[in-house]
C-alpha cells in the first residue's frame, strides 16, 4: 500500500509533463544525424532548475566525442545526472548551448531526437509486466515486434537474461503475479 500511494504521487507529474506546451509544432527541424560523427558538445553550458536560483551548472565546457564511452564522475550533487538530463532535452540549458555534430539541439525535430536518445537513471522503474512490455516502453509502436525487442534487448546487454526465461519475451516480471520471475537489480536495470 505504501508503494502504491508513492506511485500516485508521481501520476500528477506525469500529468503535468503532459500538459507542458510543447516549444514547436513536431516535425520542425533538422533530421538527426545518423550517424553520430562528432558527438555532443557543452559550450558554456548553464542551469538552474525552474522554481530555484542556485546555479547547477556554471559555465561548463564538455566533449562527448561520438563513438566513445565516457563516464561523468563526481560528488553527489555535482550535476551529472543533470548533464545527462540537458542531454535527453528533458530541460532546456539556462544559458550556453549543447551541440550534436556541431549543430544547436534546439535546431534538430525533438520527435526524431527523443526517439533516439534513450537514458537509464539510478531511480529506474520496475514495470511488473513482460520482459515484451517493459522493452517495449522505450519504443511503444514497436511493442509487439519480436525483431524489434530482440534488437533492443541486445544492444542493452539484456538478450542472454531474456533466453534463460521460462517464456522467453512473454515471461512475467516480478512476484506480484503468478509464476512471476524476479531479476536480480542489475538484471531489472
Amino acid at each position: 500500500l505504501g508503494s502504491l500511494y508513492e506511485s500516485s504521487l508521481f501520476v500528477g507529474n506525469l500529468f503535468h509533463v503532459f500538459d507542458m506546451p510543447r516549444p514547436r509544432p513536431a516535425g520542425r527541424g533538422r533530421p538527426f544525424p545518423s550517424p553520430i560523427r562528432t558527438g555532443f558538445e557543452f559550450r558554456d553550458v548553464s542551469f538552474r532548475y525552474p522554481g530555484t536560483s542556485n546555479l547547477v551548472l556554471r559555465d561548463i565546457n564538455l566533449t562527448l566525442p561520438a563513438g566513445r564511452c565516457v563516464a561523468l564522475v563526481g560528488e553527489n550533487g555535482s550535476g551529472k545526472t543533470t548533464i545527462v538530463k540537458l542531454l535527453a532535452r528533458l530541460y532546456e540549458p539556462t544559458g550556453g548551448t549543447i551541440l550534436l555534430d556541431g549543430i544547436p539541439l534546439e535546431e534538430y525535430d525533438d520527435e526524431e531526437y527523443r526517439e533516439n536518445i534513450g537514458v537509464i537513471f539510478q531511480d529506474f522503474i520496475r514495470y511488473e509486466m513482460p520482459v515484451r512490455q517493459n522493452v517495449g516502453f522505450g519504443r511503444v509502436q514497436n511493442v509487439d515486434d519480436d525483431d524489434a525487442i530482440r534488437t533492443a534487448l541486445s544492444a542493452g546487454g539484456g538478450d542472454q537474461i531474456a533466453d534463460q526465461l521460462p517464456q522467453g519475451l512473454d515471461t512475467m516480471l516480478g512476484r506480484h503475479f503468478t509464476q512471476g520471475h524476479q531479476l536480480s537489480g542489475g538484471q531489472w536495470q
